[in-house]
C-alpha cells in the first residue's frame, strides 16, 4: 500500500471575529470540509488569528500607527484559549492541524509571529519566523532562531512561515534534518508578494526534492483604515519536477478564486524514489566540501 499523505489546504478569507470561540466556529467549518475528505492534515494561513482584531471595541477605525498596540493589546491575551480550541478540534477530528501562524508574547517580553502545529494526541510543535517583514518589524516583532521538525504519520514536517521560504538555507536545512513536506503558511498584500512566495515555493520543492503546501489567507478588515490591506493568494501545493512525478509544472494541485480548501494526496514513497533515482537528484549530488570553501573565499 502506497504511503500517502492527504492535505487539505485553506485559501482562507479574513472575517471579523469578536472571540475565540467564533473564530473556532470559522475554522472548524473549514476542518470539517478537510475532515469529510479523510485529509490527515489540514494547513491554514499565516496570522490566520487577524480577524479576532475584531474583539477590540472601535477596531474598524484602526490607522497604521495604531496596528502594533492593538496587536500587543488583542493577540497575546488570546493565546492560550487559542491554543486550547485547536489543541480540542485536532483532537475530535482526529488529525494533524498547522492552525496557520498567531502573534504571541514570549518569555522575554516580546512578540513573535509562531505557527503552531497541533496533534492529534494533544502535542504542539511551535514555529516561529525566522525571517521580519517591514510591517512586522514595525510592530516590534521579535525574530525566531530555531528549526522545528515534526513527525506527521511517516512524513518528516517543516515549517517555512512565508517569507522565511524565500531563504533557501532555511529550507536545505530542513531538508538535510530529513523533511519531506514543507508547510507554508502565508499572508501576501500585493500579487508581487505572493508571486515571490509561489515561485520560492517551487523553487524550493526542486531544489530540496519535497512537497511544499501554500496556505495563503485572502481578504480585507479594512485595515488599518488610513491604508487598508488586503490579503492576496491562492493555494498550492508543488513537487519536484522530474521523471518520477511528471509533472511539467511541478503542481500537484491549486485553489482557484472561488477556492476555499483544496485536498491533494502526497505520496511518499513516490518522493522518496525520486531522492533516490530521479534525473535531477539534487540533494543527493550536492558537492558541500566546494560550498564550504567558497564561503571561505577559496
Amino acid at each position: 500500500m502506497a504511503d500517502i499523505l492527504r492535505v487539505a489546504v485553506a485559501q482562507m478569507a479574513l472575517r471579523p471575529a469578536c472571540s475565540v470561540a467564533e473564530w473556532r466556529r470559522q475554522v472548524g467549518a473549514l476542518v470539517d470540509q478537510a475532515a469529510a475528505r479523510d485529509a490527515h492534515l489540514v494547513v491554514l494561513p499565516e496570522l490566520a488569528t487577524l480577524g479576532l482584531l475584531a474583539a477590540l471595541p472601535g477596531y474598524e477605525r484602526l490607522t497604521a500607527r495604531e496596528m502594533g498596540a492593538a496587536f500587543r493589546a488583542v493577540f497575546p491575551a488570546l493565546t492560550d484559549e487559542y491554543e486550547a480550541a485547536m489543541r480540542e478540534l485536532a483532537a475530535a477530528r482526529g488529525l494533524w492541524l498547522l492552525a496557520g501562524s498567531h502573534w504571541r508574547a514570549d518569555q522575554a517580553g516580546g512578540h513573535r509571529n509562531t505557527a503552531y502545529l497541533f496533534h492529534a494526541d494533544g502535542r504542539v510543535t511551535r514555529q516561529d519566523k525566522l525571517h521580519l517583514t517591514r510591517p512586522e518589524l514595525a510592530i516590534a516583532t521579535t525574530a525566531g532562531e530555531d528549526l522545528v521538525v515534526a513527525d506527521v504519520g511517516s512524513a518528516r514536517v517543516g515549517i517555512a512561515i512565508c517569507y522565511d521560504v524565500e531563504f533557501p538555507e532555511v529550507v536545505r536545512a530542513l531538508a538535510l534534518r530529513g523533511v519531506e513536506v514543507l508547510l507554508c503558511p502565508s499572508l501576501t498584500y500585493s500579487q508581487r508578494g505572493f508571486h515571490r512566495v509561489r515561485y520560492c515555493c517551487h523553487a524550493r520543492a526542486v531544489e530540496s526534492q519535497l512537497f511544499v503546501v501554500l496556505a495563503p489567507l485572502v481578504g480585507t478588515l479594512g485595515l488599518p483604515d488610513d491604508a487598508p490591506l488586503v490579503g492576496v493568494g491562492r493555494a498550492l501545493v508543488a513537487a519536484p519536477i522530474d521523471d518520477v512525478f511528471r509533472l511539467d509544472d511541478g503542481v500537484l494541485a491549486q485553489g482557484t478564486d472561488d477556492t476555499e480548501c483544496v485536498v491533494a494526496d502526497l505520496d511518499l514513497d513516490r518522493l522518496r524514489e525520486s531522492r533516490a533515482r530521479s534525473e535531477v537528484p539534487t540533494l543527493r549530488q550536492r558537492r558541500p566540501e566546494l560550498y564550504q570553501r567558497w564561503r571561505e573565499g577559496g
